[in-house]
């Protein structure tokens, strides 16, 4: 055990020693009238002829002081438990276990590498003081809270939102719009719709730019959300039904068309009914080839027969 943790250098080590061993001894007395008596091979169960065999166990204390990086100074006390009672050369009634005890004082040298200390004599908190002194443990250290520094800051970037609308200003496409005003996932200003007013009957609020599809597809194209979003938005909140009515151009089978008519009426209706309008508010119809806008000898008149329209009631 180190004396003192905070001292610089260690210099005093107290240390406390316990064992087990077998102690071969030849126990003999002689009494006042010069009598020898001899209990080697008499008693126990150990019949040597020479020596009587115990187990004994060693327990001590000391103090080292250090000299130099390899020699120390030691004083210390041990004291031997025999596991018997024939070591004073006494056998005695009831039988009563022999001790014996020493002091001593020596040198002790350390060995193995020279460039390494002996751990003996190292002082934990000198050791870790040491450690945290590296300039290059410094710099690490300084680098790894630059490095935290920035994470921070970027994610404080990532995180503002100058205008307060709920869009980052990373991926804010309209910055500084007023407070309170709708936006959409680019930070943009929703289109406002203006209500139909009470005295336009329900049923002639129509005008929504037909749906308009690719050749054989019923999949809607990205140039229609606008509108989309427009006729949803008037149906949220002003309430009222739509009737979707779909529509082929006369490439392939009058069924096919009409089939495929029916999936693209169908088409709207789920992006409508994605975006928030009641189902039961929006019917389909297929017509297949019927009421073409245009001509289907030109590739132009079919393009705008590949729709769907919309009307309100």
């Amino acid at each position: 055990a180190t004396v003192d943790f905070l001292r610089r250098e260690n210099s005093v080590n107290f240390f406390v020693t316990a064992g087990y061993g077998l102690i071969a001894y030849a126990p003999k007395t002689t009494s006042t009238s010069g009598a020898v008596s001899d209990w080697k091979g008499v008693a126990g169960e150990n019949r040597d002829k020479k020596y009587v065999k115990e187990a004994y166990i060693p327990v001590g204390v000391g103090v080292k002081f250090k000299v130099s990086d390899r020699v120390a100074f030691n004083l210390g006390y041990t004291m031997q438990f025999v596991d018997g009672d024939k070591f004073d050369g006494v056998f005695a009634k009831p039988q009563s276990k022999d001790k014996f005890s020493y002091g001593y004082a020596g040198l002790a040298f350390s060995l193995g590498s020279s460039s390494k200390p002996d751990l003996e004599w190292v002082n934990p908190l000198a050791l870790m003081y040491d450690e945290l002194k590296d300039p290059s443990l410094r710099q690490e250290v300084e680098a790894l809270k630059n490095r935290v520094s920035n994470v921070e800051k970027s994610v404080e970037d990532l995180k503002r939102d100058s205008d307060g609308d709920g869009v980052a200003d990373l991926f804010d496409k309209c910055q500084g719009t007023p407070a309170g005003t709708a936006v959409d996932g680019s930070g943009c200003p929703l289109p406002k719709m203006e209500a139909a007013t009470a005295t336009a009957p329900m049923s002639t609020v129509t005008g929504w730019e037909p749906i308009q599809f690719e050749f054989n597809s019923s999949v809607l194209k990205t140039e229609s959300y606008p509108t989309l979003d427009k006729l949803s938005s008037t149906l949220r909140e002003n309430g009222g039904k739509v009737a979707l009515k779909g529509y082929a151009s006369s490439e392939g089978t009058a069924a096919y068309n009409m089939k495929l008519s029916k999936d693209r009426a169908n088409s709207v209706k789920t992006y409508l009914v994605n975006s928030g309008v009641n189902a039961s508010a929006v019917s389909t119809k297929g017509y297949g080839e019927a009421n073409p806008v245009a001509s289907n000898d030109t590739e132009e008149g079919r393009i705008q027969n590949r729709r769907v329209e919309s009307a309100r009631n």
